[in-house]
């Protein structure tokens, strides 16, 4: 049998939940950042846009934890 790359040695191996999160906030920091930059918004516009605080898009762009409603 022939390995690949994409092979895992350890199968049993589950991802951390928490870091399972922490790094779709950070993927989802850099979409909403680059959405923004690309429309030339101001965080209070992007925020405005979206019916949130401008705090929770900072909170977003800064790929930290927000409400699930408000996103």
């Amino acid at each position: 049998m022939t390995t690949t790359l994409f092979d895992d040695a350890d199968m049993a191996h589950q991802p951390d939940p928490v870091e399972r999160r922490a790094v779709r906030r950070l993927v989802l920091a850099h979409v909403v950042q680059h959405f923004r930059a690309s429309h030339d918004w101001s965080v209070n516009d992007a925020a405005s846009r979206a019916s949130i605080a401008p705090m929770t898009w900072r909170r977003l762009e800064d790929g930290q934890e927000v409400r699930r409603r408000s996103l």
